[in-house]
């Protein structure tokens, strides 16, 4: 029997590496903006902990039965503090 994945809220320890997870994902989505294109997007995002001093906000990460990082996901309560200049704000 596989033990479960683990959610929970990231540790500032962590932010380094799910900041390196996120830049590799979001590099990797078909259609989705590059880093040359968007680098002040991809700035944001290797800086993820950042958003952890915001309100509302809580960055949870998934643990896989080894103990290793495997996702993670930035919750905004209130989506003025996404940051994205775009039409996710409205």
């Amino acid at each position: 029997m596989q033990t479960p994945y683990h959610i929970r809220k990231a540790q500032s320890r962590e932010f380094e590496a799910i900041g390196n997870l996120m830049v590799r994902v979001y590099s990797q989505l078909d259609g989705f903006p590059k880093s040359h294109e968007q680098p002040n997007y991809y700035k944001m995002l290797a800086q993820v902990g950042e958003f952890s001093l915001k309100s509302r906000t809580e960055i949870l990460v998934a643990i896989s039965p080894e103990n290793q990082l495997a996702g993670a996901v930035v919750y905004f309560g209130d989506m003025q503090f996404y940051g994205s200049g775009g039409t996710a704000t409205q």
